[in-house]
């Protein structure tokens, strides 16, 4: 199938690098807002914060030298799968290590007065970062370094990204410690406000996702002005029509009967009849294996947990939680 991106116009790539950029800057809006809180910064900008402390380079710099490490991984993991659009993320990390210094400089001012206007600044850091990494998805253009090497490994080693990015988070949370204990008097740049930013931040990307639409809609309607009108009537695109084939889906417990029942049941209907061959079906036609189905369809039974680990799948629009890969992959068998 061919990369809807190939068939952008100019312009739209112009329009989406633009919210790209701005996104960017609402993002290190945020990070400013989350150093002066002083209650500790987001696990990716912990290790450029402590280093600005502890050198005389500015945040952004340390940020672009991070960033360009990142790209420099992606090269050496990638090899020949590594392309020329790969390299958008060397200018991409350039005006976001300014954007950064900028940031820092307009919120140079700001002194919170007393720890409870630090945790409301460290709360506010969180959803305006969380807010620019929304924007950053919907513009849908060009990735971060740091999202791009996590999916790296993920197409390397066929790693979850979800297991890849919290993993990638905790490693720069300990360099930054490493690098705080060494080079400064005392911990600095990670406290509460560090752990909390890892878990809202993305949670707060997935509140935005599912409640607000207008980035999608604006970017549709500015990029393919014509585009609205060409969409089929909402009864036509509806999943219930007259004549869609019946499904009927059995929740039960084990010990249940639902086995029995539903087979029974498929018989007097006359319809197909899938219990653990739908796993099988799901494998063949999704390329996902059959233990990876298993494991996935039921893996948290937890609604926070589930939440906890599939916000980290909203810093990019590549990948997605597992749940709902197998979920896609099952609906369309």
């Amino acid at each position: 199938m061919e990369d809807y991106r190939v068939r952008r116009s100019l312009g739209e790539h112009v329009l989406r690098c633009s919210v790209l950029i701005a996104a960017l800057f609402i993002m290190s809006l945020g990070i400013a807002l989350s150093t002066k809180a002083d209650l500790g910064v987001s696990p990716i900008s912990c290790t450029p914060y402590v280093l600005s402390l502890a050198f005389p380079l500015t945040m952004g710099t340390v940020t672009i030298l991070m960033h360009l490490s990142f790209v420099a991984v992606q090269a050496a993991l990638l090899k020949r799968q590594f392309r020329p659009a790969h390299l958008l993320q060397i200018p991409i990390t350039f005006i976001f290590g300014f954007l950064t210094d900028f940031s820092m400089w307009i919120m140079a001012p700001l002194e919170p007065d007393g720890y409870l206007w630090s945790v409301i600044l460290c709360l506010f850091s969180c959803v305006v970062i969380g807010f620019g990494v929304f924007l950053q998805v919907k513009a849908d253009s060009v990735l971060l370094a740091g999202e791009g090497m996590s999916l790296a490994f993920v197409k390397l080693f066929k790693w979850e990204f979800g297991a890849v990015k919290t993993g990638m988070d905790c490693t720069l949370v300990c360099i930054g410690l490493a690098c705080s204990l060494i080079f400064l008097p005392g911990l600095t740049g990670i406290r509460e406000g560090t752990v909390v930013a890892a878990v809202l931040v993305g949670m707060i990307v997935r509140f935005f996702n599912r409640h607000v639409f207008w980035p999608d809609r604006l970017l549709e309607r500015l990029a393919r002005p014509g585009a609205a009108s060409e969409l089929p009537p909402l009864a036509q695109t509806a999943a219930y029509a007259p004549d869609a084939p019946l499904v009927i889906s059995i929740d039960r417990e084990y010990g249940s009967g639902g086995h029995a029942i539903g087979k029974m049941l498929a018989e007097k209907l006359g319809i197909r009849f899938y219990d653990s061959e739908l796993v099988y079906l799901t494998a063949s036609r999704s390329g996902l294996t059959p233990d990876y189905i298993r494991k996935h369809e039921q893996q948290l039974s937890s609604r926070f947990l589930h939440e906890l680990y599939a916000q980290n799948y909203a810093y990019t629009a590549e990948e997605m939680p597992p749940e709902d890969a197998t979920f896609l992959a099952q609906s369309k068998v």
